[in-house]
Formats: structure tokens, C-alpha cells, sequence
């Protein structure tokens, strides 16, 4: 029986409420530390900045230094919302999960408490799927890592168009599936060969002896996805691009893509930092020069879209 939105809805809430806890290290960039899970990459800020951090500073230090009114949407936990929000800017932030919401706005409201220099921040529980903007209010709209949830992306980026003001951008930092078949083969034989391997499986033993890693289970991560996935997850695909391009215009849309290797794999090598972060720098500067000769594209996507009429 197909599932009507209103359930799907709910589910996808309710993921979000379980998967968000009261965590300030994951909240804060300025607080984050290395992940236990090495899936979750982004909650390690120095594999975040390795392997898209060029992007990131672009979505965080906007385009002016005066305050600027700014949408962001699907926030999350905040943390980018925050860092805006440090440079004294004005934002509006929407999640589907209470949680999120909530646990984002206490973290918020204690930091105003300690700062003289912040701006504010509007957390908002918001379907980004349903919602209607106002007309031409914003100078810039973010979304980092979101719009994947988004069942009708269409819908949003028209709304966003909307709600820019005339010269404003929509920023978007997004994964999605690898569009190269042969780099998916690459990427999954890499996978099994982490696991496989004998000097492998050897140095994976050396870490649990030193108790740098917990028993095994980290080898069975490196090639099966272990934690499950929200109802929407990866409805939206590189098909978001052409609707940026189709609404913005051909000529107002710059797309930039990253991570064709890197991101995939290096990420579920487990052990100390001056080993694994080496080993993303060497694989993100092969990734580049592929990407940048045209022999492979990246699963990560930068898209600067300009309202200019």
C-alpha cells in the first residue's frame, strides 16, 4: 500500500527527532570533535574542511561583511546558521524536527547571553516540501546537506527564487549518488578490499589491541551500511540542477562538483589522525585533478545560483 504524504511526513520527522540529540559538540564547529563513526564525516571538522571545506566558507563567509537577511533552509542541529549568525547576520532556519529545532535555539539563546556582537537567529519548525516565502526579503538562502530530504526540491528552489531579493544567491552544498558506473564499482571494490585485506585486517587488530577502535565493527562498516535510512533520504538527485538552472537561468547557475573517490572510502579507514587525514589530503588532490580534466565528476555538488531579475 503507497504510503500518502501526511504518514511520510511524520516518519521523516520522527527520524530526525530520534537522530537528534541535545549534542553541543555536533552543533557547534567551533566545539566539534572527531567522530566515533567515521559514515559521519562531517561531525569531524578536519575531514569536513579536507574534503569540502572550500565550499563550506563560502556558504559561511558570505559574499558581504554588513548584515545580510538569510534563509537557511533544512538547519538541522544549526551549526551553520550559528557561524552566521557570529558575523552578525539575520536568519530565518527551518527543520522538520522539533528536536532539532528546539536543542538548536537552547544552544543559540545561551551563547546571546555571553556575546555583545551576534545577530539572530528565527528557528522555525517548517515543511520545506509545503512552505510558501514571502516576496524578494532575502540576500541569500543556504542549504548544506538537505536538500536530498526534499520531496518536492522543484517546489523550494521556485520558492527561493521568489524570496531572493534582486541580486541575491541561493548556496547549496549537496551529496548525491555517484553518477559514474565505474567509479561506483571503484568505490564498492575499494570498500570490500578494506575489509578483506590481510594487512589490513591486521592493522585493524592493532588498533583494537591499543584500543584506538571498538572489536570488528568497523570492518563490517567499511563495506554495509549500518544505520538506517530517513523515508525521504536521496529523493533528490542531480536532477536539482537542472531545476536551478531552468528556474534561475542557464546563465545565473555555476555548478562545481568534488569527491568522485575520496569521500567514498577514506572515510571508513579507521585509525589515528596523522594517519587518516594524510591519506584524505593524497585522494582529494587525485579527486581534483580527475574532476578538473573531465575524467570523472564528483558526488559532492556546489551550485551558486544569482537572482538577477
Amino acid at each position: 500500500m503507497k504510503m500518502d504524504y501526511d504518514e511520510a511526513i511524520k516518519k521523516e520527522a520522527a527520524y530526525f527527532n530520534k537522530l537528534f540529540v541535545k549534542n553541543y559538540e555536533v552543533m557547534d564547529l567551533h566545539l566539534s570533535k572527531r567522530s566515533k563513526d567515521p559514515f559521519f564525516y562531517w561531525e569531524d571538522p578536519k575531514l569536513e574542511k579536507i574534503f569540502v571545506g572550500k565550499y563550506l566558507n563560502r556558504i559561511i563567509y558570505p559574499f558581504s561583511k554588513k548584515s545580510l537577511k538569510i534563509l537557511e533552509c533544512g538547519c538541522g542541529l544549526g551549526k551553520i546558521s550559528l557561524e552566521l549568525c557570529r558575523q552578525n547576520h539575520i536568519i530565518d532556519a527551518y527543520d522538520i524536527s522539533d528536536n532539532a529545532i528546539k536543542y538548536a535555539n537552547e544552544y543559540y539563546q545561551s551563547l546571546k547571553k555571553k556575546s555583545h556582537n551576534f545577530g539572530t537567529i528565527n528557528y522555525e519548525v517548517r515543511d520545506l516540501n509545503k512552505i510558501i516565502l514571502p516576496e524578494e526579503i532575502y540576500d541569500l538562502i543556504v542549504c548544506h546537506g538537505s536538500m536530498h530530504h526534499i520531496l518536492k526540491s522543484k517546489r523550494l528552489i521556485k520558492e527561493a527564487h521568489k524570496s531572493l531579493k534582486r541580486g541575491a544567491k541561493f548556496l547549496l552544498l549537496e551529496n548525491v549518488d555517484q553518477k559514474s558506473r565505474l567509479v561506483k564499482i571503484f568505490n564498492a571494490g575499494i570498500g570490500i578490499l578494506l575489509s578483506f585485506l590481510k594487512p589490513l585486517k591486521f592493522y585493524y587488530k592493532l588498533l583494537e589491541k591499543i584500543k584506538l577502535i571498538k572489536s570488528n565493527k568497523l570492518v563490517k562498516k567499511s563495506y554495509i551500511k549500518s544505520f538506517p535510512l530517513s523515508p525521504f533520504e536521496g529523493v533528490t538527485g542531480r536532477e536539482m540542477c537542472t531545476y536551478f538552472i531552468e528556474i534561475f537561468g542557464k546563465e545565473n547557475v555555476k555548478i562545481e562538483t568534488a569527491n568522485a573517490f575520496a569521500r567514498n572510502w577514506v572515510v571508513k579507514i579507521p585509525g589515528p589522525n596523522f594517519i587518516r587525514y594524510p591519506i584524505a589530503r593524497l585522494i582529494k588532490r587525485i579527486d581534483d585533478i580527475l574532476i578538473k580534466i573531465g575524467f570523472v565528476e564528483g558526488s559532492s555538488i556546489f551550485i551558486e545560483a544569482n537572482k538577477r531579475n
